[in-house]
């Protein structure tokens, strides 16, 4: 079995339930996050980045097709532990990664 797949190690992607989609899309939250061009808030002493579903219908199109596939796929990273997310009261999305638990990964 091949160690990784985009960064992340495959063992704990299958121990969590995680498929490559689902890491895609962790690999993706992650590289925009280091870019250093995301908007970010704290909230609670954590760090939150401002997403937008239309950036990531853009930049992914292959991959997501509407909103609600974006939605489902996030919603299944935060069961995981991977990340949270954080709805504003302007319905701005924000996620905040778990970098322990990615340092698992």
């Amino acid at each position: 079995m091949r160690s990784t797949i985009f960064e992340f190690s495959q063992e704990m992607a299958l121990k969590k339930g995680l498929n490559p989609k689902d890491l895609l899309l962790l690999s993706y939250l992650f590289n925009w996050i280091q870019s250093g061009n995301m908007l970010f808030r704290w909230i609670n002493k954590v760090e939150y980045f401002k997403i937008t579903y239309n950036k990531i219908l853009k930049d992914l199109p292959i991959v997501f097709k509407n909103r609600l596939n974006i939605y489902r796929c996030l919603k299944k990273l935060e069961k995981s532990e991977v990340l949270k997310i954080y709805n504003d009261n302007q319905k701005r999305l924000y996620v905040a990664l778990n970098y322990n638990a990615l340092l698992a990964f």
